[in-house]
């Protein structure tokens, strides 16, 4: 008998070892489920939504979004660099001039250089992708008619 429960616990351990492994995987996949210090399962991110769906009209959804957050970029720079020019109108014959015209120099650098990346990488992208799709689907339906 002692025999017997060897080779039950020993066949146990391996067991649970194997599941201990497989939660670890499930674990790093973001899958396994989660549990409080009372052993309650804690719930996951939600419900799941099924696949995403590009289309064209998403894409220049995002690019008009893009552009919108482009301008309210330009409205607070202007009133940035006004508030700057005021500061600065009233430091004359001070030191910290030359330092306040530096910063200004380097921020209208900064934001033209963000204005151009939201412009051409962001909402540029967004509008070429989905030109591209739009041209992908026409050349899918002369495919599909010339099969017909």
């Amino acid at each position: 008998m002692g025999e017997l429960a060897m080779s039950f616990r020993g066949e146990w351990n391996s067991i649970k070892a194997e599941v201990e492994q497989d939660r670890a995987k499930l674990n790093l996949a973001g899958l396994a489920p989660e549990y409080d210090s009372n052993g309650k399962e804690i719930p996951g991110p939600g419900p799941d939504f099924g696949a995403v769906v590009i289309t064209p009209a998403l894409l220049r959804k995002k690019a008009k979004e893009a552009d919108t957050t482009r301008a309210n970029l330009k409205k607070a720079d202007n009133s940035a660099v006004d508030a700057i020019k005021k500061a600065t109108s009233g430091l004359k014959g001070f030191q910290c001039q030359k330092g306040i015209r530096t910063f200004e120099e380097r921020w209208e650098k900064q934001v033209d250089h963000l204005d151009r990346l939201i412009e051409n990488g962001v909402a540029g992208g967004l509008n070429s992708a989905a030109a591209e799709m739009d041209l992908q689907d026409m050349n899918q339906g002369t495919k599909f008619k010339s099969k017909n």
